[in-house]
């Protein structure tokens, strides 16, 4: 079973709830320490190809792996913050799956699409859903994404994440933070 990566849309729904509404939890991360980072008013379409040219009949990216959000230098002593890890699953067919470290009724799994746009270059659209304290009354939506690069071992890779968090109707962006994202793929 394919499922999008989790990390994805933990982070958005945790940046809205956490920042931008009292008591909120969002989905997929807890970032009540992150600075916000300018606005962010459109996500990028995303057309799933999921090809390598590799010689293999799927894209490097393609599997699961365990990941983690970290805001650099952002910790009162200038140290790095994680603002959210888990397992995020790249699925062949262009999808992503994510689950969240943060309580599942919070909304912890997110998902998304992707696609390759370079060599071991690869583009995340993904959106998670985010809730208030009390896990019923629902915040609004984030969207997250990322341009990550897997490393030439196909075992790890790094890149940049952009959290933008909307209002309850989702069209009015309030802003979120934007780091590093790291994966380290789990083998069979």
């Amino acid at each position: 079973m394919h499922t999008p990566t989790r990390l994805q849309a933990f982070v958005a729904v945790a940046i809205a709830a956490a920042w931008f509404t009292p008591g909120a939890r969002a989905g997929c991360l807890d970032i009540r320490t992150a600075p916000i980072a300018g606005l962010h008013a459109s996500a990028p379409r995303v057309r799933a190809v999921a090809f390598s040219d590799e010689g293999n009949d799927r894209a490097p990216i393609v599997g699961l792996w365990k990941v983690q959000f970290i805001l650099p230098g952002a910790g009162p002593m200038g140290e790095d913050i994680v603002i959210d890890d888990g397992f995020a699953t790249w699925h062949s067919d262009g999808t992503e799956l994510m689950n969240s470290s943060r309580a599942p009724m919070t909304g912890s799994f997110c998902m998304g699409v992707w696609k390759q746009t370079d060599r071991r270059t690869f583009s995340l659209n993904h959106w998670a859903l985010m809730w208030d304290a009390d896990g019923v009354t629902f915040a609004g939506p984030a969207n997250i994404t990322e341009v990550v690069t897997v490393f030439k071992d196909g075992d790890s890779y790094k890149g940049t994440f952009q959290i933008t968090v909307y209002d309850k109707t989702g069209k009015t962006p309030l802003g979120g933070p934007s780091g590093v994202v790291v994966g380290t793929r789990i083998k069979p």
